[in-house]
């Protein structure tokens, strides 16, 4: 399986490496955007629930730990 992820304050170049991802929880279902402005407008959402809810497991402080 390939996909995207984002990974918040990190700047490494880690391209072609092979991660491991743990899903803690979905955000949202994938949509369809009309512009370019909507998809900025939901990405921000995204983040915003996304380091909330990083903020209150424990996982994503082992995984920042470990990468930098």
């Amino acid at each position: 399986i390939n996909i995207e992820v984002h990974i918040f304050d990190f700047g490494q170049n880690i391209y072609g490496k092979i991660l491991e991802v743990e899903f803690i929880k979905k955000i949202r279902d994938e949509k369809k955007f009309n512009s370019s402005e909507a998809v900025i407008k939901q990405i921000k959402k995204d983040i915003f629930r996304a380091k909330n809810l990083f903020s209150r497991h424990q996982t994503y402080h082992k995984i920042a730990a470990s990468i930098t």
